[in-house]
């Protein structure tokens, strides 16, 4: 293994024969492109979203009759292709792991929160042993992130500061947004 640039590769030639590292080849490509097509309209999608909350320009919340969202479509892959073109793409890239992790221990921490808050509240789906899940699934993502920061200290926490102030210029927006519709009332 220590010799071979690809041991999964290798392991499927010997498990499955001269044609194995083939396969797992092909495998690669198609998941490399699935993967792909899934980050491609994730970004659309918050593209969109944002846009239609107010929060982007307008154009962006446009819709094809198909249903899909070519503007936000276009400049979200167009924003990627620059950063591809220009090498900042694996900059990106390292930084959205810590964000996205975070994102994670966020969404669990307030859904305990809100199970907390309003215990009333309808919801379509129990969590099954509530509140271990969110809880386990919370401290694991929280000792991931302390294992990303400490293995990549600089895109870790350039990808959390990156977070904080998008939290806090969300958080600015939202209360001039507040502070007006005060003004109105």
């Amino acid at each position: 293994m220590a010799n071979s640039t690809l041991p999964a590769a290798d392991a499927a030639k010997v498990a499955l024969g001269p044609t194995g590292d083939l396969a797992f080849t092909l495998f690669g490509v198609v998941s490399v492109a699935a993967i792909t097509n899934l980050a491609v309209m994730k970004s659309a999608r918050i593209a969109f979203a944002l846009a239609r909350a107010g929060h982007l320009p307008a154009m962006l919340s446009a819709v094809a009759s198909t249903g899909t969202p070519r503007p936000a479509l276009t400049v979200s892959s167009i924003l990627a292709a620059a950063f591809a073109a220009s090498g900042t793409y694996k900059t990106v890239v390292a930084m959205n792991v810590a964000m996205t992790v975070a994102l994670v221990v966020v969404v669990n921490v307030a859904a305990i929160r809100l199970r907390s808050t309003e215990p009333d509240l309808p919801r379509p789906f129990r969590i099954p042993f509530y509140p271990l899940p969110a809880v386990a699934a919370a401290g694991l993502n929280l000792a991931l992130l302390a294992a990303l920061v400490f293995e990549d200290p600089m895109h870790s926490l350039g990808g959390l500061a990156l977070l904080a102030i998008i939290g806090a210029i969300y958080a600015t927006i939202n209360r001039i947004e507040e502070d007006k519709n005060e003004e109105f009332s």
